[in-house]
């Protein structure tokens, strides 16, 4: 470790699993140290590594709370501004950071945006196991945001904003999209609601093609409980009209993330207007030809 410099402060032989972890890290902004370790180690990562990157100032550490009544908490990492500059030098990509005021955020959105990262890093361990053709991941709404304006009679004419909190694309002979929203109960359902009614307006007048140039596109809706789920369903299917459709899909948190990555081939997700014990696995089994993307 005496020669570990900047800008990535890791010893050569260290140099390609460091590059690896903080690009994770860029890509999906907050993931736990637990769920970095289990997506990196394979690559040759170690774990104390990070005591290095905090301590210079390219990534940042955190505790966040993820259950108020048991007081447990999870310790997270983020790549910062300072450490995107850094990656960015030493790979020759462009890498992203999170700023200084996002880093300061109250709990309740770092609880939300570290559920995300971790939900989409789920994928990435699925890649580095040469399970699924992962084309990418992106968690920034800015980039994967929209909006849509519904019009009912009765209603005035009402812009629904939609920005999901992930976007996922894989190959399954041609691209297959996910857009993720996680739900930690923070919104009402009616507000959902509305919600799911822009994202079904969006789907009829062809938004996936024309925001994503993807027609194999669905919207998964993860929820902490059971119970959370089933409201978050059935105010989905009145904005519906009770019609079932499989562009929009719910699961559970616990179910998409690194630790139990493969639970994605297993049928964990509710289609709209499925019954509640009809579930389908969130992705195909991949077939044997399926490789290790680039």
């Amino acid at each position: 470790m005496l020669h570990a410099t900047a800008p990535l402060f890791a010893a050569p032989i260290d140099r390609g699993p460091v590059e690896f972890a903080l690009t994770c890290l860029a890509k999906v902004r907050f993931l736990s140290e637990d769920s970095l370790a289990a997506l990196a180690g394979p690559r040759g990562f170690r774990r104390e590594l990070t005591d290095d990157w905090v301590k210079s100032g390219i990534v940042h550490r955190g505790v966040v709370k993820t259950d108020v009544i048991t007081g447990r908490e999870v310790s997270y990492l983020a790549l910062t501004t300072r450490g995107a500059r850094a990656l960015e030098a030493a790979t020759g990509r462009h890498a992203e950071g999170v700023s200084a005021p996002a880093l300061r955020r109250e709990s309740q959105k770092r609880l939300h945006d570290l559920c995300a990262g971790e939900a989409m890093a789920a994928f990435m361990a699925l890649q580095e196991q040469g399970a699924v053709d992962l084309l990418g991941v992106e968690v920034d709404c800015r980039k994967i945001g929209t909006s849509v304006v519904l019009s009912e009679p009765g209603r005035a004419p009402e812009r629904v904003p939609l920005e999901p909190d992930g976007l996922v694309v894989v190959n399954t002979n041609g691209p297959s999209a996910l857009l993720m929203e996680m739900d930690l109960g923070s919104v009402s359902v009616d507000r959902m609601a509305r919600k799911y009614a822009g994202f079904l307006e969006w789907m009829r007048q062809h938004g996936p093609e024309r925001d994503f140039a993807i027609r194999a596109l669905r919207v998964l809706t993860l929820a902490p409980t059971e119970k959370r789920l089933a409201r978050l369903h059935d105010a989905a299917l009145r904005m519906n009209h009770g019609q079932r459709s499989g562009f929009l899909v719910f699961g559970l948190i616990e179910n998409v993330n690194v630790a139990y990555a493969s639970r994605i081939f297993d049928p964990v997700v509710r289609q709209l207007g499925a019954k509640p014990n009809e579930r389908v696995p969130l992705l195909s089994q991949p077939s044997p030809s399926v490789g290790v993307a680039a």
